[in-house]
Parts: structure tokens; sequence; C-alpha cells
């Protein structure tokens, strides 16, 4: 999943633009590779316009329509308020797009993939029955700086590792990079080289102390988080925001989520 906005440049080809990154083929390529020869895993791309006055939507569009892309979901923010979906409109008081900050196009996406992916469901009547398909939703920035092939990563944190959810980060820890102009910048040094790296530090004291439950976490803002599909529902519920704090309140609604399950394992 990832939000539209601004991106008529970033979205064309370096040919068509000095800006351009191409970056829908480029996700699409990405995934491809990373999905190469995996029998019975599938994956999808949801992207959704924040109100783009540029038309990104159409851009995609017409980038899909040429590709004939099939598991490319292009979905506006605008359709949550002229369909009056009351989860938006009542409960979140969205009137325009202007409302939201990539929050609001993010948790639409959400809301659309668990209202429409179908369930996990187990053959209770059968013992020898295979374990239910899972599904994850994982979203991440419409620019090029996470290469998809990470969602293996990713998803890695719950398969394997047996988390309740999966983050990504750029600091503040062993094997974590940050994408700079030049290169990308390992753990230290891309915490080193942050303009603002006490305000950042003296920021990450005050949220541990006032929000224990973030004791970890040092990015919280990575835009580059994996949950259970199935818990999105409960999960997105709380989540009120849909500006530039919506990371934080997404994942405190999560980690309180989790912490009410009994016998769930921490988020890694």
């Amino acid at each position: 999943v990832f939000a539209m906005y601004g991106e008529q440049n970033r979205i064309r080809t370096k040919a068509e633009h000095e800006n351009g990154q191409d970056l829908l083929r480029m996700k699409v390529m990405q995934l491809e590779w990373l999905f190469k020869g995996e029998e019975g895993k599938t994956w999808d791309i949801i992207a959704v316009d924040d109100g783009c006055p540029n038309d990104s939507i159409g851009l995609a569009r017409k980038i899909k329509a040429d590709e004939a892309y099939k598991n490319v979901i292009l979905l506006n923010l605008q359709e949550a308020i002229d369909q009056t979906i009351p989860f938006f409109v009542d409960d979140r008081g969205l009137k325009n797009t202007k409302d939201s900050r990539k929050g609001g196009a993010i948790l639409y996406a959400l809301y659309w993939a668990a209202k429409h992916w179908p369930k996990e469901q187990h053959n209770m009547f059968s013992f020898f029955s295979k374990p239910a398909t899972p599904h994850y939703i994982m979203y991440t920035d419409s620019d090029l700086s996470t290469d998809m092939s990470l969602c293996g990563l990713l998803s890695a944190g719950i398969m394997i590792d047996g988390c309740s959810m999966s983050m990504g980060a750029r600091y503040g820890m062993p094997e974590t990079f940050l994408v700079k102009d030049k290169c990308a910048l390992g753990h230290p040094e891309s915490h080193y080289d942050q303009p603002n790296m006490m305000k950042i530090v003296f920021r990450h004291y005050q949220r541990v102390r006032l929000l224990p439950m973030l004791t970890g976490i040092y990015d919280t803002q990575c835009a580059f988080k994996c949950f259970k599909l199935k818990h999105i529902p409960e999960i997105i519920e709380q989540v009120k925001s849909m500006g530039p704090d919506f990371d934080m309140e997404l994942l405190l609604c999560a980690l309180k989520f989790y912490q009410q399950k009994k016998g769930v394992p921490q988020a890694k």
C-alpha cells in the first residue's frame, strides 16, 4: 500500500522528467523478482490518490493500462467521501481530501483491503486440512527509498520470528540504514548525519517516558510496517488521525490491540 500526492513527476520515467523514478513500474518489478518461482504466494499493490491536484491517479491508470497489470489496484480517497462511508465521514469527520496528509489514504487502503480480501478460514471438519493461507498487509512511501524486495524480510518478522507485527527502521539500531542523496548510510552513521540529531534523541527520550510501550522502537515514523490483515479492522478502529501523526497513532493502536490479546508476542 502507498499513498499518492504530487507524484506527477516521480511516476514518470527519467526520460519523461528529470525527477522521474518510474515508481509504479519499479515497485512491480521489485515484487515480481521477490515472488518469482514462489508457488502458492501472491501479491498486490494498492495505490491511493490522497487528493492530488495534478492527477497522479490518472497517470497511474495509464501505466496500469499500458502494462496490463492485473494485481495493481488504484483507489481514490474521494471515493470514501462520495460513498459517505461512516468510518470516514461520520467517525472521522472527513469532508474533503484536504483533511488528509497521507494518513487518510493509507487508512482507506487498509479499510478497503480488510473489506475486500477473502477471510482466512480453516476447514474445521477435517483433521488433515491445510492451515489457512495468511494475508499480510504492508504500507510504504510512494518513492523508491524502500526496495519492495524487502517485503520478504519485513514479513519474516511475523512468519518466522513469531511477532505480532513487523516494521522497518532507518536508524537507531544495527543493520538499519538511511538512504541519502548520494548513498545509503548505515548505523550509527545515519544517525550522526542527521542535522537535527539532538532533537531526535530528546524526542525519543520524551516519547518513551510518556509512552513506555514504545521502548525499543526508535523510528516510529518509518513508513514500512506490516500487519496481519485479519487484525486490521480492530487495529484501525481507534485510529482517528489522518495527518502527519498517523504513523504514530496506528503504531500505538496496534500495540494496544496486541497487548490486550493474551499470549500474543510483542511486535518486532
